[in-house]
């Protein structure tokens, strides 16, 4: 977790030099959830055009798109995948679109 959070930071420095994304991608294996929650402050300054995001459980999907609606994207793709017989483990990707 360690190196996330220091890759989080690096990020998050890169973020306010630029002035636009047209795409940021997340894959951080389940930690998804986290990774958008510590930069929602970052997020709500509407810099990143489009996200794609990989999930990977059923609670990390449902929080992703609300906390997205909450950011004012919308969702233009949601592909998931159940892996396992207990609807918990999900996979899949969302794609997101900010809303002008």
């Amino acid at each position: 977790m360690r190196s996330l959070k220091l890759q989080l930071q690096i990020a998050t420095r890169s973020l306010k030099i630029l002035k636009k994304f047209s795409l940021m991608k997340i894959d951080v294996e389940a930690a998804e959830l986290w990774v958008l929650n510590s930069a929602v402050e970052t997020l709500k300054q509407r810099r990143i055009e489009t996200m794609i995001i990989e999930f990977h459980s059923h609670g990390n999907y449902i929080h992703i798109i609300k906390l997205l609606k909450e950011l004012r994207y919308s969702i233009i793709s949601k592909e998931r995948h159940q892996i396992d017989k207990n609807p918990e483990y999900t996979d899949g990707h969302i794609i997101a679109k900010l809303i002008k």
